[in-house]
């Protein structure tokens, strides 16, 4: 029988002319050192990982809590790695919701293709951007979730939606649909009983929260993206 074990745990592997692996903890170590010089504290780092610990997918709240959308967010900063070569190194900021503590994808993924050689320079270069990024994507998303906030939906709307989200865009599975629809009849927080795009939006999200590392980032991001495409729909129905 088969024991998980833990990213932290899991073994590097080996340096070769064609593959330069990275550490999860050294790319945790080198994300959170660029995150405080830019004056960033970490307050939690939440990390996901697949069953052998050689893919995992983090996301890092900061201290920062303001913002036009009020006190209910705070910003992040999601990454991924792994050691099998399947995913590739990744950035991406957004936000993170207090009142069911999910993940927001909105800005642009950031991704890191050397993979050869002294990577290290090249990836300490990309987290600067990345990082230097967040500011403007988080503006964004206060901004997204307030126009969110704006669309109400009927139960048949949000059925529709819900049904393109798994078979047009193909960002839920069958399982995470399945709870979809069970938060959409029966919300698990209050402030997601309001039948508005937002609140289908966090039951997505908290759908997607233990989704598979090599594929939660982008199904979140995919997920933004659809959101707010609806957005631009409905405004003009």
């Amino acid at each position: 029988m088969k024991t998980l074990t833990n990213w932290k745990d899991a073994p590097v592997p080996s340096l070769t002319e064609t593959y330069s692996p990275v550490a999860h903890a050294e790319l945790i170590y080198l994300l959170e050192k660029q995150l405080n010089a830019d004056g960033y504290s970490v307050a939690h780092n939440y990390v996901n990982q697949n069953y052998d610990g050689k893919q995992i997918v983090g996301t890092m709240t900061l201290s920062k809590e303001t913002g036009i959308a009020g006190q209910e967010m705070i910003q992040t900063m999601a990454y991924q790695n792994s050691y099998n070569k399947r995913l590739p190194i990744r950035f991406v900021s957004g936000g993170h919701v207090f009142i069911c503590s999910n993940g927001m994808v909105v800005g642009d993924i950031i991704t890191f293709r050397k993979h050869t050689g002294n990577v290290f320079p090249a990836l300490k270069e990309l987290i600067a951007i990345s990082v230097k990024r967040m500011e403007e994507d988080y503006a964004k998303t206060q901004a997204d979730v307030l126009r969110m906030k704006e669309i109400d939906l009927t139960t048949t709307l949000a059925a529709e939606l819900i049904g393109r989200m798994y078979v047009e865009e193909r960002i839920l599975n069958n399982g995470e649909v399945n709870e979809v629809v069970r938060q959409l009849r029966s919300p698990r927080f209050e402030d997601f009983k309001p039948n508005n795009l937002w609140s289908l939006y966090n039951h997505a999200t908290w759908a997607l929260k233990y989704a598979a590392p090599d594929r939660k980032i982008q199904s979140l991001k995919s997920l933004h993206e659809f959101s707010m495409g609806v957005t631009h729909e409905l405004a003009y129905v």
